[in-house]
């Protein structure tokens, strides 16, 4: 994997297209965790419910993504350490709804940058500005 697409998927990772989704349950089933205080606990969805996830919460995940799981780096898909992470990473969501897409808006970031990079020798931030590292922490 190049550089470059290590870049795009990373900025995926921490800035999701689309961070809140939901769907409807189609039967009703029981989660094996979610429910009870700790969420450790089964959890039952009725039919007709809707089930909210957040790939913005789910990406900065240290189970998953390890301990600097909310810093960026994008070294860590270069590695083969995520290379089985299966639902851990799903930016264009996944299955039958999954983002038709996908590969024609990862194409495009790609060309564009490359495209920028050529263009311009040097870019840098208006004097007086500086770029701030945004830092998110456990609520815990």
């Amino acid at each position: 994997m190049s550089y470059l697409a290590c870049v795009i998927k990373e900025s995926f990772r921490l800035y999701p297209p689309v961070p809140l989704n939901n769907r409807e349950a189609i039967r009703t089933t029981i989660l094996p965790t979610g429910g009870g205080p700790d969420g450790d606990k089964p959890m039952l969805v009725r039919k007709g419910e809707l089930v909210v996830f957040s790939q913005y919460v789910n990406s900065r995940k240290k189970n998953i993504f390890g301990p600097d799981a909310y810093k960026f780096r994008p070294e860590r898909w270069e590695s083969g350490e995520l290379a089985n992470v299966g639902w851990g990473f799903f930016p264009f969501s996944g299955g039958p709804r999954q983002c038709l897409g996908e590969d024609f808006a990862q194409m495009e970031i790609s060309y564009t940058i490359v495209r920028i990079l050529q263009e311009f020798q040097h870019i840098s931030l208006p004097r007086g500005n500086q770029m701030n590292q945004l830092e998110a922490k456990d609520s815990d």
